[in-house]
């Protein structure tokens, strides 16, 4: 899943990480940035901040979380305590 694209950037699910990592097209390929660059969460729109950190929670528990998106305090404390902010 690609939660961040332009035509030669995209962030992707990296399971070593556990996060969305920057992908760059090289020679029409996908591959990524080295060293990795994990997906910070205070680098989003505050209205964009609650979509990603359900994602990633989800992509880390395989659950969602319902209290994700009802206050942005509590979903930045979320990221700050998910190592995704």
């Amino acid at each position: 899943m690609t939660v961040v694209a332009k035509d030669d950037q995209r962030y992707e699910w990296n399971d070593d990480i556990g996060n969305f990592c920057l992908e760059d097209k090289q020679n029409g390929q996908w591959v990524f940035k080295e060293p990795l660059e994990p997906l910070q969460l205070r680098a989003v729109d505050k209205a964009d901040l609650a979509e990603s950190l359900q994602v990633i929670h989800r992509w880390k528990t395989g659950t969602i979380d319902t209290r994700i998106g009802r206050n942005y305090e509590w979903d930045k404390q979320k990221a700050m305590d998910m190592g995704v902010w």
